[in-house]
């Protein structure tokens, strides 16, 4: 979504597979993943400064959407866009709805996942970017 916002005469498709986002009923999720991830940073590279880190940590996980744009944006984004749900914490069902809701003209494969889904999930994806690609 990132790049369709920055640079969107160069996307003319995206998958959009398992998006993550703030899961409303786990808030804490990314906040206490970052602060692990900060010590292993810390750790590794002890030049980085606590308010690098935490800021960040800020830009990064501190909207409560998809975390890199806006809803505004996916609501008014022209680049056609198939869904692959998400639906786990770090991926949750309550972003992909939302998503599948703001998203013009969104495709939506589901079930996706696991083995027993692979052929629908190739398949899908295949199609959808060979019926986007320009000739």
């Amino acid at each position: 979504l990132k790049i369709a916002e920055a640079a969107p005469g160069r996307v003319v498709a995206q998958v959009l597979q398992n998006p993550i986002g703030l899961d409303p009923e786990h808030p804490e999720y990314f906040p206490h993943s970052h602060i692990e991830w900060s010590r292993e940073q810390r750790a590794a590279r002890p030049e980085l400064e606590e308010a690098q880190i935490r800021d960040f940590g800020q830009n990064m996980w501190g909207q409560d959407f998809v975390f890199s744009v806006s809803r505004d944006f996916a609501r008014h984004c022209k680049t056609p866009a198939l869904l692959l749900p998400g639906d786990d914490i770090p991926h949750p069902a309550y972003t992909s709805n939302e998503l599948a809701q703001l998203l013009p003209g969104v495709e939506i494969t589901s079930p996706w996942k696991g083995p027993a889904h692979l052929d629908t999930q190739l398949s899908a994806v295949r199609g959808f970017l060979a019926k986007h690609t320009p000739v």
